[in-house]
């Protein structure tokens, strides 16, 4: 592969409807229903949400559920995604869909899958989602053009896939920035929202934990842009995106966010990102333990602190899905990349540069750090335990068909202690990967098709000092 050099507030925590609120724009309900509560749909008894999703889908004359899921899966108009418009973009989808729901029954929020816990009661998702009989287990198929059952994965998990304090308390406290490196605090390379057009790239929460439980966690409709509204979990999975959206808001403010005029596109009414910046006068806030009013900054990092202690061990051991899966696929080899252990540095980020999006299939990648003269062989357990180091994820968006974006791995806490115990020693980055091909109806996986020249352009060990 051809090398190439470069660097590169509030205090609302109480019930319901108790505060009368004002919104700028039409809410598509007949009255102001004041400020509502969120809550876990593991916390809940969802009857009131499943016949309002019933109504909204048995609606005639447009308005409807399909009406609003077209709003993200179509191949046409573009959902944000890859900039950082998502989080904001999503925020206003949920909004209005959410309001088209109160239409049908007042009072009803969109309730949160928080999929960094356990289910409650559930296999894989919480219970509402696997009873069966009702909306919350079936999908839209576009292509016959009537409800079905979903055809979400199943298998049981005993551990959360993306654990809590490392993937969501971590990487808000990592990611001060909005739409800027945060490499030398540990964070990404695009920011915590992510980059602004035309360049684009994605966000710290993204890639690769968004895009992953889109596609090879939940699967089936979710696993394509274009079909996953039609599966009722997308409403209450990015409700509790939008959740962790908040968290960073109340720990660092909506002012740091520029460009606050900007349209949110193909909204059934015209709304600026600035616009839905307060979730009050959206007409709701959440209902989560770390949804209180704001505490030092000090306070937080200690807290961090501590619970990264608890979580220590190698990444295999910390993301067990994540090890399984880089073992249970194909995987190719996307790069690999030879260097030097530095004994000088700030941080040592991995960049990949002008990986390649596409219309078809979703890429999973896997990064392992290694000793040169210890080769990645497929299949080998040891291996993944002992070197895979991070991952990431890049979804199919037939929207965005050939754009590209950079992906950064930060390798700094990795590098430091092999700066201590082997400085000088010759290392190996290998990136391997799969593309999980997405169709109408289902998802199959299958060995990556395409060469190393068409996901990426190079790969390169940045040495920041």
């Amino acid at each position: 592969m051809k090398r190439r050099d470069f660097i590169k507030s509030t205090a609302l925590t109480a019930g319901a409807t108790t505060l009368a609120i004002s919104t700028p724009f039409a809410v598509h309900s007949k009255e102001n229903q004041g400020v509502l509560q969120r809550k876990s749909i593991d916390e809940i008894d969802p009857s009131d949400y499943i016949d309002a999703l019933t109504k909204l889908k048995d609606k005639n004359g447009g308005n409807d559920y399909v009406f609003y899921a077209n709003i993200h899966n179509s191949a046409v108009k573009r959902c944000e995604h890859n900039n950082d418009l998502f989080f904001p973009w999503h925020r206003a989808l949920l909004h209005y869909f959410e309001k088209a729901l109160q239409a049908e029954v007042p009072g009803v929020t969109i309730p949160y899958y928080d999929y960094t816990k356990l289910p409650k009661s559930g296999k894989r998702y919480p219970a509402a989602f696997e009873k069966g009989g009702d909306i919350l287990s079936q999908m839209y198929d576009d292509f016959q053009q009537k409800w079905v059952n979903t055809n979400r994965n199943t298998t049981s998990i005993s551990k959360p896939f993306y654990p809590y304090v490392d993937e969501v308390t971590n990487v808000i406290s990592k990611n001060p920035k909005w739409s800027s490196s945060n490499i030398l605090t540990g964070g990404s390379s695009n920011g915590f929202g992510g980059l602004q057009r035309p360049l684009g790239g994605f966000g710290a929460i993204e890639t690769p934990q968004h895009n992953l439980m889109h596609d090879l966690y939940i699967g089936g409709a979710m696993s394509s842009s274009v079909t996953a509204a039609f599966d009722p979990i997308f409403w209450s999975f990015h409700a509790y995106q939008d959740l962790i959206f908040e968290l960073w808001l109340k720990k660092y403010g909506a002012n740091t966010i520029s460009d606050q005029g900007r349209s949110l596109k193909n909204m059934p009414e015209s709304i600026t990102l600035g616009e839905v910046l307060d979730t009050t006068r959206l007409g709701y806030i959440y209902d989560h333990p770390d949804m209180q009013p704001p505490v030092i900054a000090s306070a937080i990092d200690e807290k961090n602190i501590n619970l990264r202690q608890q979580t220590s061990g190698s990444y295999a051991q910390k993301y067990p899905h994540v090890a399984e899966l880089a073992g249970s696929y194909e995987a190719e080899t996307i790069s690999i990349y030879s260097f030097d252990i530095p004994t000088t540095f700030k941080a040592t980020p991995f960049v990949m540069k002008d990986v390649v999006i596409s219309d078809t299939v979703n890429l999973t990648g896997f990064v392992f750090l290694h000793p040169e003269e210890v080769d990645y062989e497929k299949g080998d357990e040891l291996f993944r335990e002992r070197y895979l180091v991070d991952h990431f994820a890049i979804f199919s968006m037939p929207q965005m068909k050939g754009m590209k974006t950079d992906i950064s791995i930060d390798l700094t806490q990795e590098i430091v202690r092999l700066s201590a115990q082997s400085p000088g020693k010759k290392y190996k980055v290998t990136v391997t990967g799969f593309d999980s091909a997405v169709t109408k109806d289902a998802k199959t996986s299958a060995i990556t098709k395409r060469t190393e020249s068409e996901i990426l352009t190079s790969a390169e060990l940045v040495i920041l000092t």
